[in-house]
C-alpha cells in the first residue's frame, strides 16, 4: 500500500466514527401509526393512519433503548422524544400531561397491559386528569386504564391519537395513558432520572429530550421473600412496551423486548456503535502493517 493511500484510510476510519458517535440506533424504532380522533364526537373520527398528528417538533417520538445495570440492580429505560421537557403541553385550555409506560407480559391480541410505571410524579388539577392522584410514582399491576379516547372525546375543538397500530400486533387499540387502578402496592419505586436536553432539531434521527426512567430489577423478577412479587419474568420471556407520550397520545411507540435475566443478572448488550468504532480502528491498523511490510520487503 502506497504511501498516499494511508492517510486517506485513515481519515475515513475517523469520520465513520464520528459517524457512528453521533447517529441515534434505538433498540425498540417508531414504527406504530396513530389514527387522529376529534373531541366531541362520540365517534372513532375520520382520521387516516399517520406517523404523528400535530407538530411533529413536539410530539414526535424516536426510539427507546433499555440498559440493565447488573451490579445496582437498576433497569433504565431512555425515551427519545420532542415532548417538552417539562412534562405538559398546553393548547386553550385543555393540557397534555406526561403519558404513563404500559406494560404487557402475555403479548396475546388484543394485548391488555397489565402493567404499568406512573412517570407523573403528581397532579395539582387541571385538564384532563392524568392518573388517580392517590397513586405514587411507582410501578404496579394495573387493573384498569384511562385512555386519550376517554380523556379527551368529552373536549371541544381537539384533535389528538384516538387509536395505534402496529404489525405486529394487527388489531387497532385505544391508546392507554394513565394508570386509573391497580392491584395491590408498587412492585417497586420507579423515578425519572433525568430529562436531557440533546439540542435536536426535532427532525427524524434528532431527538430533542432524552427522559431516563428507572425502576429496580426486582419489579421484573420475583423477588424471594418479598411480599409484593414482581412480574415473575425470566430470561427469554418476552414484553411489551407501550408509550404514548403525552396523555394526548398523538405520538405513540410500541415494540418488544426480549428480557435477557441469566442466573448471573442481566447481560448489557455492546452498543452498536462501539461496535463500528472498533473495527474502524483494527481496518486502520491493518492497513499500517501492510504498508511496514511492504517498504521492509
Amino acid at each position: 500500500m502506497c504511501k498516499r493511500m494511508v492517510l486517506p484510510l485513515i481519515l475515513l476510519s475517523l469520520a465513520m466514527a464520528m459517524w457512528a458517535g453521533s447517529a441515534f440506533a434505538y433498540l425498540i424504532n417508531d414504527t406504530t401509526f396513530v389514527r387522529q380522533n376529534y373531541s366531541n364526537n362520540p365517534g372513532d373520527g375520520p382520521g387516516g393512519w399517520v406517523d404523528v398528528i400535530g407538530p411533529t417538533d413536539q410530539f414526535q417520538i424516536h426510539g427507546i433503548d433499555i440498559t440493565v445495570n447488573n451490579t445496582t440492580g437498576v433497569v433504565t429505560f431512555d425515551l427519545y422524544t420532542n415532548f417538552d421537557g417539562d412534562g405538559y403541553y398546553t393548547v386553550g385550555s385543555s393540557t397534555a400531561y406526561l403519558a404513563d409506560f404500559a406494560i404487557d407480559t402475555n403479548l396475546t391480541d388484543p394485548l391488555t397491559f397489565d402493567y404499568g410505571a406512573r412517570l407523573l410524579a403528581s397532579y395539582n388539577g387541571g385538564d384532563p386528569k392524568p392518573s388517580l392522584t392517590s397513586l405514587a410514582q411507582g410501578v404496579y399491576k394495573v387493573n384498569s386504564w384511562d385512555t386519550s379516547k376517554e380523556l379527551f372525546e368529552p373536549r371541544s375543538g381537539l384533535i389528538y391519537g384516538g387509536h395505534w397500530w402496529n404489525d405486529p400486533p394487527t388489531t387497532a387499540k385505544e391508546v392507554n395513558v394513565a394508570i386509573a387502578g391497580v392491584d395491590g402496592n408498587a412492585l417497586s419505586a420507579v423515578w425519572i432520572n433525568g430529562i436531557f436536553n440533546l439540542g435536536g432539531s426535532g427532525a427524524p434521527g434528532s431527538p430533542k429530550y432524552q427522559w431516563q426512567i428507572q425502576m429496580y430489577q426486582t419489579a421484573l423478577t420475583n423477588n424471594p421473600g418479598d411480599p409484593q412479587p414482581g412480574m415473575g419474568l425470566k430470561e427469554g420471556d418476552k414484553i411489551g412496551l407501550l408509550w404514548g407520550g403525552a396523555t394526548c397520545a398523538n405520538d405513540i411507540i410500541y415494540g418488544e423486548w426480549t428480557v435477557d435475566i441469566p442466573d448471573s443478572g442481566f447481560t448489557p448488550i455492546p452498543e452498536p456503535g462501539t461496535l463500528l468504532l472498533l473495527g474502524c480502528g483494527l481496518l486502520g491498523l491493518a492497513g499500517y502493517g501492510i504498508r511496514r511490510k511492504k517498504k521492509n520487503a
